[in-house]
């Protein structure tokens, strides 16, 4: 599923209204359709149909690696800073991931501008 509801499931009362949040997940690099189904219990079911486009974004580091150089155990290492420049027109949106409880990178999301940079 390209487009993720949540809650999934739920129970309204008769005459009242509760918000969801639909989040999407690309799957491809080409725009996808879904439909969500709202089952209404004794009722007809209301499909919602979502629309998904991806814009095509090329980023890349401006620095080829990060050296840490030697770090002894129980110290904090000094900061560094890498560079992500977006090579075309349209935003790129990014998400880090990282599970190392030793490393911090800020920010773990957000967006470049067109032609933009970002530093982490």
């Amino acid at each position: 599923m390209a487009f993720v509801p949540e809650p999934a499931f739920d129970e309204v009362a008769a005459g009242s209204s509760k918000q969801v949040l639909v989040t999407f997940r690309p799957t491809s690099t080409k725009g996808e359709d879904e439909l969500l189904i709202l089952q209404i219990e004794d009722g007809n079911s209301v499909e919602v149909k979502c629309q998904g486009i991806v814009n095509e974004a090329k980023c890349y580091f401006m620095e080829k690696q990060l050296d840490f150089g030697n770090i002894p155990v129980g110290l904090r290492a000094n900061d560094l800073q890498c560079v992500i420049r977006n090579q075309m027109r349209s935003t790129a949106i990014f998400h880090v991931e990282c599970n190392s409880e030793e490393l911090t990178i800020h920010p773990m999301k957000g967006r470049i501008g067109a032609e933009g940079r970002v530093t982490f």
